[in-house]
């Protein structure tokens, strides 16, 4: 016997791939991901689906009902009894397919986890123009961290006055202090350019002994790099000597092959030692010394003095 059909539209693809996810792979993974109180290990139950399947029944006119669609010729097909019998259990396997019921879920939960705040490890990436995707470098990153963040003062390009040409006019004029606090404000401090300008300054305030002007931000540089001669000798100038043996210490921590275990009946000598096998300078500083110590047995006289004189007048 031969049987001659009009063909069905296929069942949409995109729908078809929306009901994939109703399949019982996607049904366990519902139920492992939602807690006994809500909807979905119930609804996603195979007994619950063949049960509300039962009820809802699978009536094929009602799921090949014809639907508004553009006007086509219809298609034909001459078949046997047997090939009819094949394609009625096919369209019954894709009825039950269509039949196949939204998925209830609880309403997800808004994502707070923070993995990770660290504004200097941002995931920043560039495309190249061949197509090459790759982290970006530390310019592109900064640019971008710039655009995106901005901060006050910062700007998005690199200012003139930390080129070579006109960073040596503003320190000629001794302005560190500016050019520091620019520094700081303009860069990170682990950029190229901010250790290239602040290494300069300390430098040129080195070579100039203008220590007063810049004395929190080049210490530890130029205890640091061992540099110490001329800061020595101002603290000694200003009579600092406190100072001096701080410095010292802090040169112990930064540089611990120095420190000694022998102990000072007082400041002086305990500096003058450090002078003498640690700097390069030592003479400078050892006259300093002296002329401090000298001053001192001065004014310490001219106390004693003071003294008797109230003394004899009383």
């Amino acid at each position: 016997m031969m049987t001659f059909l009009p063909s069905r539209p296929c069942v949409n693809s995109a729908f078809k791939r929306y009901l994939s996810h109703c399949s019982d792979g996607f049904s366990r993974r519902a139920i492992l991901a939602y807690n006994e109180q809500d909807q979905a290990p119930y609804f996603f139950n195979d007994k619950v689906k063949k049960i509300l399947t039962n009820i809802t029944g699978l009536e094929l006119e009602k799921v090949y009902k014809p639907k508004q669609m553009i006007p086509s010729d219809p298609e034909y097909k001459f078949v046997t009894s047997e090939e009819l019998e094949q394609m009625i259990e096919k369209a019954k396997q894709r009825s039950n397919e269509k039949l196949q019921m939204p998925p209830v879920l609880q309403e997800r939960k808004p994502i707070t986890e923070v993995l990770s705040r660290d504004p200097r490890d941002r995931l920043i990436v560039a495309r190249d123009p061949d197509g090459t995707l790759r982290r970006a470098s530390w310019e592109e990153r900064d640019r971008m961290t710039r655009l995106f963040f901005p901060k006050t003062k910062c700007k998005m390009t690199m200012p003139k006055m930390f080129e070579d040409e006109f960073l040596d006019k503003v320190l000629t004029k001794k302005k560190y202090q500016f050019v520091l606090d620019r520094a700081c404000v303009q860069f990170e401090p682990d950029d190229p350019n901010y250790i290239r300008v602040t290494t300069k300054s300390y430098n040129h305030v080195d070579s100039t002994q203008k220590f007063r002007r810049v004395a929190i931000y080049e210490t530890f540089y130029l205890t640091f790099y061992n540099k110490i001669d001329n800061l020595i000798l101002d603290m000694v100038q200003l009579l600092l000597i406190e100072n001096i043996t701080d410095l010292i210490q802090l040169i112990y921590i930064l540089h611990p092959e120095k420190k000694q275990s022998i102990e000072f009946s007082n400041q002086i000598d305990f500096i003058r030692d450090f002078v003498k096998q640690f700097t390069n300078t030592p003479a400078y500083i050892m006259a300093a010394l002296q002329s401090y110590q000298q001053m001192q047995q001065q004014r310490l006289e001219t106390s004693e003095g003071i003294k008797r004189a109230h003394v004899f007048t009383d």
